[in-house]
């Protein structure tokens, strides 16, 4: 009994139930993957509360996924509504946490990157803009930092598909040219590093 109730809060049983609910999401057995992500969830979160760990964050992802799967469409945007502000409040709470804040933004930019997958472009957008919020005030308060500009230009990037896939085309090429201008700063400050480079002529071909 002892060892059972140790292993209920073991983080690794976490990572099974969490790769037992993808083997049955991908064989369609929504309610029964759910039961295994909500399961690994409250795993998660006993060591991660504010949700700042890839573990609760994949969760999440599955989560939101097989219950929309299942038409609990509130649920999910419940689900989901509270993990951000989960993560937000996190933020406010060590707003010169430079680390926290980019968690916070890689989150909310793979939400964004996973609505649009599931065919939900409005929620993406949304998704993204959220990400770029976090990401322009860590890249206005560290300009040095390369990395905070890269996510800064992937984040307007991934935006204009969006925005393009939704018919807003003005606002698409908006995007877009800030993405370029972000990734041709980056060229001239960065010469030697060719990830730059490709980034920049891939927004040109957009």
């Amino acid at each position: 009994m002892h060892r059972r109730t140790r292993a209920k809060d073991d983080p690794e049983l976490a990572w099974g139930l969490l790769e037992w609910g993808q083997a049955l999401a991908k064989q369609e057995k929504y309610a029964d993957a759910e039961k295994q992500f909500k399961e690994a969830l409250t795993i998660f979160r006993k060591h991660n509360p504010n949700d700042l760990h890839k573990g609760p964050q994949f969760v999440l992802f599955e989560l939101l996924w097989v219950l929309r799967a299942q038409n609990k469409q509130s649920e999910a945007d419940d689900l989901q509504r509270q993990s951000v502000q989960r993560l937000l409040g996190q933020q406010k709470r060590l707003p010169d946490d430079p680390d926290t804040r980019q968690q916070v933004g890689h989150f909310l930019w793979e939400l964004a990157a996973a609505e649009a997958r599931r065919g939900r472009p409005q929620e993406a957008e949304q998704a993204y803009r959220d990400a770029l919020t976090v990401y322009e005030k860590l890249v206005a308060d560290f300009p040095d930092v390369a990395d905070h500009r890269w996510h800064l230009a992937g984040g307007w990037e991934a935006l204009a598909g969006v925005l393009k896939q939704r018919g807003h085309v003005d606002e698409a090429e908006k995007a877009f040219r800030t993405a370029v201008a972000i990734w041709d700063k980056l060229v001239t400050d960065f010469p030697r590093v060719g990830d730059y480079r490709w980034h920049l002529a891939v927004s040109w071909e957009l």
